[in-house]
């Protein structure tokens, strides 16, 4: 089994000792069958790498009855066997097939039949965000993330991925009870900084042409020290509101709405449960939660609460209710409940149908709206904004990136938004908690959150998707293995990343902005080294040189090592190194 992804995705380019390939060395014709996307999960290229000569995908099937997450399985395999008797008569050979059903496929949401209980769900659109998101998470690592598609006018719930990482650093869908897009309470973030403006602009307390002085990114706020993201290269300096939030300027957002709201914060509070924001969405999926927002009679309560809260901090907001949000800007200040389960019908035959239904009928003035869709757009097509790396002419998006501390440490990012921005169909959001490089929320959930919405997109048009724009190859930063600090260096530079300097031998690097940051790694003679994600020739080097034996096992860089590090070394004692990619 596969340690790391999965082996469609990761190991496809392997060679593999497979039934069909043999039984093929024998004279069979081997084919397989699966009623859904050929592309997905790379399944054309993985059926034929394990010996089919052909795979019926989807294109070969008319999607007449639908349950859960795609054909039925009855439907299924009556066009099967019309395909199965051509078979038989066009190769006149004896012959090996594989059928791979769907209808006892997630998701289920602990209901009994699935015709019973029809979803929301699109079998394509939940394959596109699922693969997208899990090529995310294995190429910067996470602790866990989810990823929501919404249709923007009905609210139908189209794609909702969670993934996690499991004991042995797989990603994969977990129980209802961990759906983190419905149950997880954190904070948001600068996601929130578009609440906050949409309120000041709708009670005239900005415009979005006024000038907000952020200084050199550095402000005190009641003795709290505040700071903008780039603070270390002079901030922002005076900015427009509009770039306030296409920057994402914690200073520019906090001065607006600590000026108008500090003596009253209960009348911003106020409007946000005004605009429907809080309001329970029932979801009825189990451990969904609703948001938690401050209380300024609370104890918790502080003189600097308020000014948190507008940035995202002390709510604590389920990421569904996120996207709720930001789909009723989509939709025109309309905002609609999400739903996905459509209907249910009761043991005596009652059927109760589920459908959009209006929750707020406008959730700011058409003046306030009109400039919050252009501010989000420039976030991703302002060459300064936050999300500027996924701006494409062919496919216009408008969103806010977020990156919110956690406790205990480790950030949580996120990229929320609709496409195509002109006339937006989708909505919808893309978060990672914990990420293990430093490339922020634009490199890591808004370029997941565009290679999902070019798929879906081209798919809707029935494009090629050859015919949209590939993202810069800086969306393939590198999770770096440990190790030498010349030879990381100048591997790294080979592939034009930029690595700061560094006096240290041994290194660990993290990736922030624009560059790689060495770590000195300290090694100590006559103490067993800490191997533990370092690549094998270096891990060799040190635990020979220390005078340990060395067996190795696998390939790539040490996960685990027999003699824990910061023991005594005995010269001559054997060291097991487990490796992985």
């Amino acid at each position: 089994p596969s340690t790391r992804g999965t082996v469609f995705v990761n190991y496809f380019d392997r060679e593999y000792i497979a039934i069909p390939e043999l039984l093929k060395e024998k004279g069979y014709y081997t084919y397989s069958m699966h009623a859904n996307t050929g592309e997905f999960w790379n399944r054309n290229t993985m059926h034929k790498n394990l010996g089919y000569d052909k795979f019926y995908s989807k294109d070969s099937y008319i999607i007449d009855e639908t349950i859960g997450l795609g054909l039925s399985d009855k439907s299924f395999f009556k066009q099967s066997i019309d395909i199965m008797k051509d078979i038989k008569e066009k190769e006149g050979t004896p012959y090996y097939g594989l059928l791979i059903m769907l209808t006892n496929h997630t998701p289920f949401s602990d209901l009994e039949l699935m015709d019973e209980y029809p979803t929301t769900i699109d079998v394509d659109m939940q394959d596109i965000c699922a693969s997208e998101l899990e090529k995310t998470l294995n190429m910067h690592g996470c602790d866990k993330a989810c990823m929501v598609l919404m249709d923007v006018k009905t609210g139908k719930i189209r794609a909702m991925v969670n993934l996690s990482k499991d004991e042995n650093g797989v990603y994969s869908e977990r129980d209802e009870s961990d759906n983190m897009a419905i149950s997880d309470l954190s904070t948001p973030g600068s996601t929130f900084k578009t609440m906050s403006l949409m309120i000041a602009l709708e009670n005239n307390i900005c415009d979005t042409d006024d000038i907000i002085s952020t200084g050199k990114g550095e402000y005190y706020f009641r003795g709290v020290r505040i700071t903008d993201s780039n603070y270390k290269k002079g901030g922002h300096g005076d900015i427009s509101v509009t770039n306030v939030l296409a920057q994402s300027s914690n200073i520019g957002v906090m001065k607006i709405i600590n000026e108008a709201y500090s003596k009253y914060p209960e009348k911003f509070i106020k409007q946000v449960y005004n605009t429907g924001f809080a309001k329970d969405i029932e979801l009825m999926l189990p451990n969904a939660q609703q948001p938690r927002l401050p209380d300024p009679k609370s104890e918790k309560w502080s003189h600097i609460s308020l000014m948190w809260m507008s940035i995202g901090y002390e709510s604590l907001i389920p990421p569904i209710y996120t996207l709720n949000f930001y789909n009723a800007i989509a939709n025109n200040g309309v905002m609609v409940r999400p739903y996905i389960v459509e209907k249910i019908v009761s043991p005596d035959d009652e059927v109760k149908y589920f459908d959009t239904k209006v929750t707020n009928s406008s959730i700011c003035s058409t003046s306030t709206l009109r400039k919050m869709q252009h501010m989000l757009r420039m976030v991703v097509e302002s060459d300064s904004g936050t999300a500027n790396m996924i701006n494409n002419v062919r496919l216009p998006i408008a969103g806010k990136t977020g990156t919110a501390i956690l406790p205990g440490g480790g950030d949580q990012i996120s990229f929320c938004g609709y496409f195509p921005a002109d006339n937006p169909k989708y909505s919808a959001i893309v978060v990672v908690k914990r990420p293990k490089t430093r490339a922020g929320a634009g490199h890591i959930c808004a370029r997941t959150f565009y290679r999902a919405a070019k798929k879906i997109y081209a798919m809707d048009l029935k494009e090629n998707i050859a015919n949209f724009e590939e993202l810069p190859d800086s969306d393939n930063i590198p999770i770096v293995k440990y190790g030498n600090a010349s030879e990381v260096k100048s591997s790294l530079k080979k592939l034009n990343y930029k690595v700061k300097s560094t006096n240290a031998n041994w290194v660990s690097l993290t990736y922030d902005e624009d560059a790689f940051v060495p770590k000195e790694v300290t090694i100590i003679d006559g103490l067993v080294p800490n191997v533990t994600g370092m690549a094998a020739v270096d891990a060799l080097y040190l635990l020979e040189k220390s005078g340990l034996r060395v067996m190795m096992y696998g390939s790539g860089k040490g996960v685990s090592q027999s003699i824990p590090p910061g023991q005594k070394v005995k010269k001559g004692d054997t060291i097991h190194i487990k490796l992985s990619i």
